[in-house]
């Protein structure tokens, strides 16, 4: 989901909860960039940390130091949005995150927008977890 007013990405495996955001003028369904098998064994809990004010954001991390340090800068963790692959396996893809010139996190699975947002010059802010990505992924 993408906030065209604010730039703010949201991820869900809720379509309730895409819904909802898509009731909202401001946001639109942008697609469905990767899929986790929830029942797997291994899967860990993703959880995502809100900024709100004039710069929203929101960050997507299974890390528990991240999420510490960023609760201490005035995020405020949301709470296991859905569940991701926490290392690298065969089969698997990772979605990185960058963090944009005004400061905003963004994440991608497709190595095109991961080279776009490298040449901008966005920082790379590393692996945040693995996926089976789709063909379709563009940006997250």
């Amino acid at each position: 989901m993408h906030n065209q007013k604010t730039g703010e990405w949201r991820l869900t495996d809720s379509s309730k909860k895409a819904s909802q955001l898509s009731s909202r003028k401001s946001w639109t369904f942008v697609d469905v960039p990767f899929a986790v098998n929830p029942s797997d064994s291994y899967v860990s809990e993703v959880f995502e940390l809100q900024r709100k004010g004039r710069n929203q954001d929101s960050v997507y991390t299974m890390d528990e130091e991240e999420i510490e340090s960023l609760q201490q800068i005035g995020y405020v963790n949301k709470g296991a949005v859905f569940t991701a692959y926490g290392g690298p396996m065969q089969g698997l893809d990772p979605i990185y995150q960058f963090i944009t010139a005004n400061g905003n996190h963004v994440l991608t699975g497709s190595s095109a927008q991961y080279q776009d947002w490298r040449d901008e010059g966005w920082t790379e802010d590393g692996i945040s977890f693995y996926t089976v990505g789709f063909p379709n992924i563009v940006s997250s």
